[in-house]
């Protein structure tokens, strides 16, 4: 009795510590999280976003279905891209599509790999330096950016409505036409995406890493793991590891453990079994239970043909009443229930 005791004062500390830790690093993550600007404008103070028009363009992401469709910083479902990356790449692209006929009189990809080259060092220049103004809460963006920046947004305005020229990329990314049909709130949608983009790509004060430590991985920009990911990464990894292998060697040598005899009935025990009137009322919760677990296996199938079939269901247009951002979300849910 005494050495089990001793083993639950042992989890208890342990208990404690950890929610120790966890509390003091969320602490640390919530005040370390990228700041939401009160405005990004451009040179001549122009205003381009605002911190309501990222809220609201966060909030008409969540209505369409949020990380069920695509994902920021790498949370949600990868059906559709990660719009933050996306974002950055594009942007970039633009960026350097403008330094290029600038500079050479020619597009960016028709540029040698020395000039491209020159060329990336001043992209990740310009996007990693940070521009935000605690005092003012304002990001100023050069015009270049700026003009980056409506390209993109005119690519995913058309993209998360319905225009006929991104009905293939829809289809592959499982989206339904006309995805955010309100124009406005399509635009709000890309306030949020260039701000989690912004954080990304922007480092933070006094720092040589962004907002997110790197990510995403973009090379045109210099996004690449810092060594402190890798260092923590696989220190974390092999902490969990040698913890594992070291709680089973104190369990199985240093307790000596003895296994006991196996003694086999007479009779098999499950006969002799008699079921208690609160035992009999399960069959209810039974039932529910099977149902669904058939019903979310029955939507995993579902949900995993869009991967062939971005919207449709062996030739059954079913996307506009039964989007993958919804199946996906009841799969999941019923697992839960």
């Amino acid at each position: 009795m005494k050495e089990y005791k001793r083993l639950w004062m042992i989890l208890g500390l342990i208990m404690v510590g950890s929610f120790i830790l966890l509390g003091y690093f969320g602490k640390e993550i919530y005040n370390e999280r990228p700041p939401i600007p009160a405005e990004f404008v451009d040179e001549s103070g122009k205003t381009i976003y605002t911190e309501a028009d990222i809220l609201a363009g966060q909030s008409a992401w969540q209505s369409i279905g949020g990380m069920s469709v695509g994902t920021v910083w790498g949370h949600g479902a990868y059906q559709a891209p990660d719009w933050t990356a996306d974002w950055i790449h594009r942007e970039v692209l633009g960026w350097l599509d403008q330094q290029a006929q600038r500079e050479f009189g020619k597009p960016y990809d028709q540029l040698s790999e020395r000039d491209q080259a020159t060329l990336h060092y001043d992209a990740q220049q310009a996007f990693r330096k940070n521009t935000y103004d605690q005092a003012t809460g304002k990001v100023t963006l050069s015009a270049d950016r700026v003009r980056s920046i409506e390209g993109v947004a005119a690519y995913y305005d058309k993209l998360f409505g319905s225009d006929p020229e991104l009905h293939k990329l829809r289809e592959a990314y499982a989206m339904k036409e006309d995805t955010l049909p309100d124009a406005d709130k399509r635009a709000k949608l890309n306030a949020f995406f260039f701000w989690s983009a912004w954080a990304a790509s922007t480092n933070r004060p006094n720092l040589d890493v962004t907002y997110t430590n790197n990510w995403p991985h973009e090379p045109l920009i210099g996004n690449h793991p810092s060594a402190e990911n890798v260092i923590w990464s696989i220190s974390s990894v092999v902490t969990l590891i040698f913890g594992i292998g070291s709680v089973i060697w104190i369990w199985a040598f240093f307790t000596r453990h003895e296994h006991d005899e196996i003694v086999i009935p007479e009779r098999d025990p499950l006969t002799l079994v008699k079921l208690t009137p609160s035992q009999k009322a399960l069959w209810k919760y039974l039932l529910v239970v099977a149902a669904l677990f058939f019903t979310q296996v029955m939507l995993g199938g579902f949900t995993a043909h869009y991967t062939v079939e971005g919207q449709d269901f062996y030739g059954i247009p079913v996307a506009d009443w039964l989007p993958y951002s919804l199946t996906r979300t009841w799969h999941i849910q019923s697992a839960i229930f």
